[in-house]
C-alpha cells in the first residue's frame, strides 16, 4: 500500500500546496550577522527584533560557535557543552539526529560517533545568512524532522563588489579573524568567505580550566597530562564560495564548495579529543522561479559532503597510564596514544520541488534521496605494561554503514476565506539502512540482521485564524519520523577490562513524534507577544539501555545499547517583545518542557525522560541611539533536576548569566564592539545531555566565566 502511495504523491501535488507561507508564517529574530528566524509552522507576524540581537554585524557577539549564538537568542533552545567550539543544540528536548540539519538545502551529518563535529559547526557564522529553526513534527520537505529542523542559508553571490573583514580578539587569548568578498556582472557573480579562530582552554567562574576536567578520582586517567592544559584548546579554519551563472530573467544555476577544518579540539567530557576533522563539500542547484507560468517555480539540488575525522587520547593520561597507575606497554608509550578512532562519512543527496501559487492555493511537491556513508576504526591498545602489539583490541566499530532514504512530500496551504487558512501536506519515505562491514562481535554478543528497510509516511493537519488585525490563533497535528542512523543499530565497541562494551541494535524500529500544539501571537507597532503549547507522543524512541549478563547468557559483559521506548513529551514557551521608546526596548521569553517514559529500556526505572532541558528564560534591556547601541542581557535556567540517572544524568544547579554588549559605528566602513559575558562570573553548567557519546567521561563540563571581547570591522 505505501509503494502505491508512493508513486501516487507527486500527482497529489496537483491538489494540494506548500505549509508555509514565509511572508505570513515567520517570526524574525535578527542576529550579527545572519537572522534567525524561529517558526513554529504558523508564525505570522514578523518581528525585527528579539532576545536582544539586532541586525547588527558579527561583532555584536563574541563568538563564532552558532550553538553559542543560538542559545542565547532563544528560550527553546540550549547548548550541549563539550568544548570550547563546535557545540551542539538541544531544541525542547530533542537533539542530535531527532533534528534534521540542512546547510542551502544539503544534509548534514557528523562524522564523530561522540558529534565533535555537530552539523551546525560545519559553517563559518560569518558566511551565513539566515537560521530558521522550526519546532515539532510539522516539517515534512526534509525526511526524519522528528523534533523540528534547523535550515541554514548562507549567503549569495552579488554582482556588486563588495569586501568586508573582522578581527577579534577576547579573554583566554582568543582571537578571529575573517573576510567575506563578493562581486561581479549581470551574467556571473560569486561570494566568498574565509575564517580562522583560535583559543586557550577557557575558564569557569570559579577560575576552573577547561582542561581541569573530567578531573575524575574514580577514573583518574580520564584527566589531561599537565603538559596540554595550558594548550590551544581549539584551531577551526573555514572557507566557502559560491558562483551563480544566470541563464536568463527567471532562471540560474548556483555551484558552491564549502571546506573546514578544526584541529587540537579539546573536549573534556570526553574520553579523546579531536586531533584533526576535514570536511569538504560541493553543490550545484538549478533555480527557474516562472518555470512554465510566471506562478510556477523549479529547484533542483545535487550535493556531496565528505569528512574524515581522527581523535585520540594522546592528551591524556590514559596515554602513559592504565587503571591501576602502572606504565603503559613502551609501544604504547612510543607511539604516544593508548586509544584512537578514524572515522570517515559522507552524504550525497538529490533534491528536486515544484511549487505553484493560485488565487487561493498554493501548493509545494517534491523528491528527496539521501544516502549517508558511515565508518569508523577503533584501535585500544594494550593495557599492561609488558603486553605487546598482539593484545591490542581492532573495533570495526561503526562498520561501514549506509543509510538511504527516498522520499516525496506534497503540502499546501488553502486559503477558506479571509482570515481562515488551511495547511496540510503528506509525505512518504522508504528507509533502508546496511552494514556493509561484517558485525561479528555484535551478532557474537546478541541476534539481530546486517540490514532493515522500512516505509514510513508524515502527514500535517494546520488551522489558522485572524482573530483581527494584530491577532491570530493556530492548532494543528502533525506525524512523522526518522531512520535510525548506523550507531543506533550498528556499532560494536569491544572495551578492555571492566568497562561496558557498546552494541547496537539491528532491530530497532524507526522513531515516530506524532504531536498536537495550539498559539496565540499579537503583533502592534511597539508590542508583540506570543504563547504556544504542544503535547508530543513518542513512539519507538530510540532511547539508551543498559544489559547486564544476566539479561543474556551471551553477553561477555555488560552492555550498553539502543532501544525503542514510549514517550510523551510536552510543554510551552512564550515571549514578549516592547519597544517602548524610540530608542528602547525590551524583551523576555521562557520555554518549558517535560518528558516522561511510558515504557522502558531494561535496567532502567526512572520515569522522566532524559536529556530534557529545564525552565529557560532570555531577557534583554537595548538602547539605540544614532551611531550607538547597547544591550543588558540576561539568561536564567531552573535547576535540572527531573533527570535519568540510569544514563549517568546528574542533578544541575539554577543560574542567572548576565551579558553586556555595546557597539559604535565610527563611519559607515568602520565599526567596534565591546562585550562582556558571564558579566558576574557565575559559575555554572547549562545542561548534561553527554550521555549518548559512547566515549563520555559523564562528566558535566561548566560554561565559561567572565569573559571580555573587542571587535574592530571594516566594509568597503
Amino acid at each position: 500500500m505505501y509503494k502505491k502511495l508512493f508513486l501516487f504523491i507527486p500527482f497529489i501535488s496537483l491538489i494540494s500546496n506548500q505549509l508555509m507561507s514565509q511572508n505570513d508564517d515567520e517570526k524574525t529574530v535578527d542576529l550579527p550577522p545572519y537572522q534567525i528566524r524561529s517558526y513554529w509552522f504558523n508564525h505570522h507576524s514578523n518581528q525585527d527584533y528579539q532576545s536582544g540581537f539586532s541586525n547588527a554585524d558579527l561583532g555584536k557577539h563574541h563568538s563564532s560557535d552558532i550553538a553559542s549564538v543560538l542559545q542565547q537568542a532563544a528560550p527553546e533552545v540550549g547548548i550541549i557543552r563539550k568544548a570550547g567550539t563546535s557545540n551542539d543544540v538541544i531544541i525542547r528536548g530533542i537533539s542530535q539526529d531527532n533534528l534534521t540539519v540542512t546547510i542551502d538545502d544539503g544534509k548534514v551529518f557528523p562524522c564523530c560517533s561522540n558529534r565533535m563535529d555537530p552539523p551546525i559547526s560545519q559553517i563559518s557564522s560569518a558566511m551565513v545568512e539566515t537560521i530558521e529553526l522550526t519546532q515539532g513534527a510539522f516539517d515534512l520537505k526534509s525526511a526524519g524532522s522528528l523534533g523540528g529542523s534547523i535550515r541554514i542559508v548562507t549567503k549569495e553571490p552579488s554582482a556588486e563588489e563588495m569586501f568586508s573583514s573582522s578581527l577579534q580578539i577576547g579573554s583566554f587569548s582568543q582571537y578571529k579573524a575573517s573576510l567575506l568578498a563578493a562581486g561581479g556582472n549581470d551574467v556571473f557573480n560569486s561570494v566568498f568567505n574565509a575564517e580562522y579562530s583560535q583559543s586557550d582552554p577557557y575558564e569557569d567562574g570559579s577560575g576552573r580550566r577547561m582542561t581541569d576536567f573530567p578531573d575524575s578520582s574514580a577514573w583518574a586517567i580520564d584527566d589531561y597530562l599537565e603538559q596540554y592544559r595550558d594548550e590551544v584548546a581549539f584551531k577551526v579554519f573555514h572557507a566557502a564560495t559560491k558562483l551563480r551563472w544566470k541563464l536568463d530573467d527567471s532562471s540560474h544555476i548556483k555551484g558552491s564548495y564549502r571546506f573546514r577544518q578544526d584541529e587540537d579540539v579539546l573536549y573534556p567530557g570526553l574520553r579523546m579529543d579531536a586531533d584533526l576533522t576535514k570536511t569538504h563539500e560541493f553543490a550545484i542547484t538549478y533555480e527557474n522561479t516562472e518555470f512554465g507560468d510566471p506562478d510556477s517555480s523549479l529547484e533542483i539540488h545535487v550535493f556531496h559532503n565528505w569528512t574524515r575525522h581522527d581523535m585520540s587520547d594522546l592528551r591524556r593520561k590514559s596515554s602513559e597510564l592504565n587503571p591501576m597507575g602502572m606504565p603503559r606497554p613502551q609501544y604504547v608509550l612510543d607511539r604516544g596514544w593508548f586509544m584512537e578512532s578514524i572515522s570517515e562519512g559522507s552524504t550525497s543527496g538529490l533534491q528536486a520541488t515544484y511549487s505553484k501559487t493560485g488565487r487561493h492555493l498554493k501548493w509545494e511537491s517534491g523528491l528527496e534521496f539521501t544516502q549517508r556513508d558511515w565508518d569508523i576504526n577503533n584501535r585500544l591498545g594494550g593495557g599492561m605494561p609488558m603486553a605487546g602489539p598482539a593484545a591490542e583490541i581492532f573495533n570495526d566499530m561503526i562498520p561501514d554503514t549506509r543509510s538511504q532514504v527516498f522520499g516525496a512530500f506534497a503540502q499546501a496551504e488553502y486559503l477558506i476565506e479571509t482570515g481562515k487558512r488551511l495547511d496540510f501536506g503528506i509525505r512518504l519515505d522508504r528507509y533502508e539502512t546496511t552494514a556493509n562491514d561484517p558485525l561479528d562481535f555484535l551478532t557474537s554478543q546478541i541476534d539481530g540482521s546486517d540490514s532493515k528497510e522500512e516505509w514510513v509516511p508524515s502527514a500535517k493537519l494546520v488551522f489558522r485564524q485572524d482573530l483581527n488585525d494584530s491577532t491570530s490563533w493556530f492548532a494543528g497535528i502533525g506525524t512523522t519520523a526518522r531512520i535510525p542512523n548506523g550507531q543506533e543499530r550498528y556499532i560494536q565497541l569491544q572495551r578492555p577490562g571492566t568497562m561496558p562494551n557498546w552494541l547496537g541494535n539491528p532491530e530497532l524500529d524507526s522513531p515516530r513524534n506524532t504531536e498536537i500544539a495550539s498559539g496565540i501571537s499579537t503583533q502592534t507597532d511597539k508590542l508583540s507577544w506570543n504563547a504556544k503549547v504542544f503535547y508530543s507522543w513518542i513512539q519507538d524512541y530510540i532511547y539508551l539501555g543498559r544489559l547486564t549478563t544476566a539479561d543474556s547468557s551471551t553477553l561477555a559483559k555488560n552492555t550498553q545499547s539502543f532501544f525503542n521506548i514510549e514517550a510523551i513529551l510536552y510543554g510551552l514557551d512564550t515571549s514578549v517583545s516592547w519597544m517602548f521608546h524610540e530608542n528602547w526596548a525590551f524583551y523576555t521569553g521562557i520555554s518549558w518542557q517535560r518528558g516522561k517514559k511510558e515504557t522502558f529500556p531494561p535496567n532502567n526505572n526512572s520515569d522522566d525522560l532524559g536529556e530534557i532541558p529545564p525552565l529557560k528564560g532570555v531577557a534583554s534591556l537595548r538602547y539605540v541611539k544614532d551611531h550607538w547601541e547597547c544591550s543588558l542581557e540576561a539568561l536564567y535556567a531552573d535547576s535540572q533536576d527531573n533527570v535519568d540517572s540510569n544514563i549517568g544524568e546528574i542533578v544541575l544547579d539554577s543560574y542567572v548569566v548576565l551579558n553586556l554588549r555595546t557597539r559604535f559605528n565610527i563611519s559607515d566602513n568602520l565599526h567596534v564592539s565591546f562585550g562582556v559575558e558571564n558579566l558576574t562570573d557565575t559559575t555554572y553548567a547549562s545542561h548534561n545531555a553527554i550521555v549518548r557519546n559512547p566515549f563520555s567521561t559523564f562528566t558535566v563540563v561548566n560554561e565559561p566565566g567572565r569573559l571580555f571581547y573587542l571587535n574592530l570591522e571594516m566594509h568597503w
